[in-house]
């Protein structure tokens, strides 16, 4: 256990840590002579995650899917896929989940226009969407 600062309020905050990494936290007092009270009970606190910063869709570069990729968020073990018809996120459903880029959206109808939206994951926390970004798949060609 490390001291990570002292104060003169009822609250702290820590920029060190790691974001999506959870830490323990115990407080004690300290009077004016410097002695030191017991140590509180622990809890617990984590940096929120970021979501991933670039995300991008083909635009009808394949057939049989709209590729989404995106940068990796730092402290992420896991990513969250958002897709809709609209550019709005309100109206955004989960599509699926990865554990790194790219993912394969192969449930897009040809020539429609989709808005995705990314979000970080850790056993513990979700971060907020990504920006949109849009794809469209590609329209099949018919057989000869």
């Amino acid at each position: 256990m490390n001291r990570v600062g002292t104060v003169t309020t009822t609250n702290f905050t820590d920029a060190t840590g790691a974001q999506g990494t959870p830490y323990y936290y115990w407080a004690r007092s300290i009077n004016r002579f410097g002695k030191t009270g017991s140590l509180s009970a622990p809890d617990t606190g984590a940096r929120s995650l970021t979501p991933p910063l670039t995300v991008t869709a083909t635009d009808g570069a394949y057939t049989d899917r709209v590729q989404v990729s995106w940068s990796a968020a730092p402290g992420a073990t896991g990513y969250q896929v958002f897709r809709s018809t609209a550019n709005n996120g309100t109206t955004a459903l989960l599509l699926g989940t990865a554990t790194g880029t790219p993912y394969a959206d192969t449930q897009a109808s040809p020539g429609t226009l989709y808005y995705y939206w990314v979000a970080a994951t850790n056993r513990l926390l979700t971060s907020r969407r990504s920006a949109c970004t849009r794809g469209t798949g590609n329209c099949r060609r018919p057989r000869a």
